[in-house]
């Protein structure tokens, strides 16, 4: 008896110092957990059932090994029910899907026992009043310790909680992410990486297709897994249009002799200009005509990958000219000796010109339709006065008939004042464009004209005329001008002149 309950005693130490080397390689935070495994009865005889009843949470399933697995884990218990023979080694495995923990496990087994393993005497049966004999007693064996249980651990493969490789399709040159996580594994080869930790990311370039294979190993186990990732040649970029460009932008008819269309690609294949000019190499640069109105030029520069395109406009517009101040006006002909103006122009007028002469002492003058009222007559180009999009010089000149193309009238004295009458003599200086006759009057600021006067050209020139005029009154102001009837009928500006009468001093008799 002494021997079985010193037996009993060390089995019970075995046991509970299994449960606390057990408790000390439990899983890590991220696995399920182990609260208790409890062994019913502790230390069961050989051949008797056995229940092994079990407190976890985070767990799905329960293994046994390596005797029986998969047991719901909320069914809390399983009984074997043959028992065990002899001492027996097991592994409590508490799983998820994506982690697990485990504890060792020794089921000591307590031989059965018989009256001769007991070492006391065997009662036998006496007839009546024969002596009963003395027993005998046999002395316990001495008792030999067990040896240790040996434990042998079951072999766990490697889990791999987490491994993917993002995109699955990629370009050459485009990064993929690579990431992984194992557990119950002591070293992680990618490849082609080589080795790694546990846990971690990487990051890859492939330029071309490619596998990635995860190996986890332990000690006794190794488990991988392949990811492929396919990787596309990418197409060549689209064309870039460097330049595209066409000058003038605006084209004025009848004077813009051309334009020029010039433009350069990149990675372009072939290059189509629109309308006219059709296909052209990938850079250059055209001389082309001006266009009847107004057009719009695509350039399509093309390549395997497709087609990219670039515009521009031509503006098509006739010569024209803007007034710039309040003061200009239209005239019948070129010259002041053309006037009066028949047509006042505003700021911002726009003319067409059509006809150039530099003649006179009034400078350049144009001939102009008047866009607004259709009017046409010549008008002057001074400085500030005119803004004409064309060089107007190139104008083609008017054939002018001859005509008078500058009168300047200069009385003298131009201011007078003392005893009358007095005589005032006028000079005017009259300029033609070439031969012929200027037929003319006087014209006086009294009313009275003078008789009809004419004088001859034998060519373009100026020539001089005067005209005197007796004033016998003490009127201040007076004014003269010449009235034109060949070859052209029209009146010059009235030039003025003063004149003042002073009355002689009557001196008495003595």
């Amino acid at each position: 008896m002494k021997q079985s309950l010193t037996r009993f005693l060390y089995l019970s130490l075995v046991i509970t110092a299994l449960i606390l080397l057990t408790a000390c390689r439990a899983a890590s935070s991220n696995a399920p957990t182990i609260h208790n495994v409890v062994l019913s009865p502790p230390i069961p005889l050989a051949g008797q059932p056995v229940t092994i009843t079990w407190d976890v949470t985070g767990a799905n399933v329960v293994d046994l090994l390596p005797f029986v697995n998969s047991i719901p884990a909320d069914q809390k218990s399983y009984t074997f029910e043959q028992g065990f023979q002899q001492a027996t080694s097991m592994l409590f495995i508490a799983r998820s899907v994506e982690a697990s923990a485990q504890r060792e496990m020794v089921i000591p087994i307590l031989p059965t026992a018989t009256p001769a393993a007991t070492g006391l005497p065997t009662a036998t049966a006496t007839l009546p009043g024969t002596p009963t004999p003395l027993p005998t007693w046999t002395p316990l064996p001495t008792f030999t310790p067990l040896p240790p249980p040996t434990w042998t651990p079951v072999p766990v493969d490697p889990i791999i909680q987490v491994w993917s490789v993002t995109p699955l399709q990629t370009t050459a040159g485009g990064t993929v992410t690579i990431q992984w996580r194992v557990t119950q594994a002591t070293s992680v080869i990618i490849e082609p990486f080589g080795q790694q930790p546990l846990q971690g990311v990487l990051y890859d370039q492939p330029q071309s297709s490619r596998v990635y294979n995860l190996i986890a190993s332990n000690s006794s186990r190794s488990v991988s897994q392949s990811i492929a990732v396919s990787v596309a040649t990418p197409p060549p970029p689209l064309p870039t249009i460097q330049q595209f460009s066409i000058t003038p932008a605006t084209a004025i008819r009848g004077y813009t002799q051309s334009i020029r269309i010039k433009w350069s690609t990149i990675n372009a294949d072939n290059v189509w200009i629109d309308p006219t000019l059709g296909s052209e190499p990938t850079s250059g640069q055209r001389d082309i005509a001006v266009p009847s109105g107004d057009t719009l030029y695509t350039l399509t520069a093309r390549n395997f990958t497709g087609e990219v395109r670039s515009q521009m406009w031509v503006k098509v517009v006739d010569p024209s000219c803007t007034t710039l101040t309040d003061w200009s006006d239209m005239n019948p002909g070129p010259g002041t000796a053309y006037g009066p103006a028949f047509r006042d122009l505003p700021k911002g007028a726009v003319l067409t010109p059509k006809n150039y002469n530099d003649m006179g002492s009034g400078g350049k003058w144009v001939y102009v339709t008047y866009i607004k009222t259709g009017e046409k007559g010549w008008t002057q180009d001074k400085p500030g006065y005119l803004s004409c999009n064309i060089d107007i010089t190139s104008l083609p000149a008017a054939t002018i008939p001859f005509n008078i193309t500058d009168v300047s009238l200069t009385p003298s004295p131009s201011s007078y004042s003392g005893l009358c009458p007095v005589t005032v003599r006028t000079t005017a200086k009259i300029t033609a464009t070439g031969s012929g006759q200027a037929v003319f009057r006087w014209v006086r600021s009294d009313g009275v004209q003078s008789s009809q006067q004419s004088v001859s050209f034998s060519g373009p020139g100026t020539k001089s005329v005067t005209y005197d005029w007796q004033i016998n009154d003490s009127k201040d102001n007076y004014w003269i001008a010449l009235s034109f009837s060949q070859p052209s009928s029209f009146t010059t500006n009235q030039t003025p002149f003063k004149v003042t009468c002073v009355q002689p001093t009557v001196m008495p008799y003595p």
